[in-house]
């Protein structure tokens, strides 16, 4: 299975259905439908190094839809559990032309 990486912060928003959407500025590569491990850093080490086997939950792609960051609403960025002034401190190199993904997604239960 393959993983998908969360910020530690998000794990408790994510299984309380308070996240249930996020942004990724690479080409797609989580596709409808497709389930992953969510996977959070552990020990001080960033999320790719924690095994599959170790995810904090499964989740489901329900829409992957590409957009502008100019187009991302307060709504979107909301659902990703954060603002749109997070993710311009977060990734200072963004602008409102940059091609982004906005996944929404679904927890999978056992």
């Amino acid at each position: 299975m393959k993983r998908i990486n969360f910020k530690p912060e998000f794990k408790d928003k994510i299984l309380a259905g308070e996240k249930t959407a996020t942004m990724r500025w690479k080409s797609q590569n989580w596709h409808e439908g497709e389930v992953r491990a969510a996977v959070t850093g552990q020990n001080g080490k960033p999320a790719f190094l924690t095994p599959v086997e170790k995810a904090f939950c499964r989740v489901k792609c329900k829409k992957a839809t590409l957009t502008t960051f100019g187009k991302v609403t307060d709504e979107m960025a909301q659902r990703c559990g954060v603002t749109r002034d997070w993710y311009l401190k977060e990734y200072p190199g963004a602008s409102e032309f940059s091609p982004i993904y906005v996944y929404e997604f679904e927890v999978v239960k056992e």
